[in-house]
């Protein structure tokens, strides 16, 4: 058992969220990475903050579609504490040949002590790589419009970015934390 699942959210919300990133002037910057610095050498990207507490119909659909994949997640495994999504849900677009490039996982000591479960919906297909290795579990993930990833956040789950040189790439991703 690897307690990487996956679901699915329905295109028109990727769609969607892929507007929302391209029109969004307010929350757009420069990919960091978990300790809050800008390190191209790890991670590069242009991200767009979106939540919880959001009017936007987009994000409200997308959380709508993303509570049944956690529902899911937490009946399968039998977790008993409400969750919530942690603040800092984004939207990352990746040019070719940007992405995560190191191993990682989404929940350490410094910043990230409250993260239980991790999730990223893939919001274009990509042919060309793209995808998510998880090298602890043998897993690669496809990059395939809808699909949405729930894991643990913690030191089990590293994971990185294969990065396409040709193909851009939108992701949604964000953490669940115990309330």
């Amino acid at each position: 058992m690897n307690y990487i699942e996956e679901y699915k959210i329905p295109p028109d919300i990727c769609n969607n969220l892929i507007s929302y990133f391209k029109n969004n002037k307010e929350y757009k910057r420069r990919g960091h990475v978990s300790t809050g610095d800008l390190r191209p050498d790890i991670k590069k990207s242009t991200d767009v903050c979106f939540f919880n507490n959001s009017n936007d119909t987009r994000i409200k659909q997308f959380f709508v579609a993303l509570s049944e994949g956690a529902i899911s997640y937490c009946t399968k495994y039998g977790i008993a504490h409400p969750l919530r999504t942690e603040g800092g849900n984004s939207i990352q677009y990746y040019k070719p040949g940007e992405g995560y490039f190191k191993n990682h996982y989404e929940r350490n000591a410094v910043r990230n002590s409250t993260r239980e479960l991790a999730y990223m919906v893939y919001l274009n297909t990509l042919t060309d790589k793209g995808g998510t290795i998880f090298p602890q579990q043998k897993k690669t993930l496809t990059p395939i419009k809808g699909k949405m990833v729930v894991w643990p956040a913690h030191f089990t789950h590293p994971h990185r970015g294969l990065i396409s040189s040709t193909q851009e790439k939108y992701i949604a991703t964000g953490w669940f934390e115990i309330i």
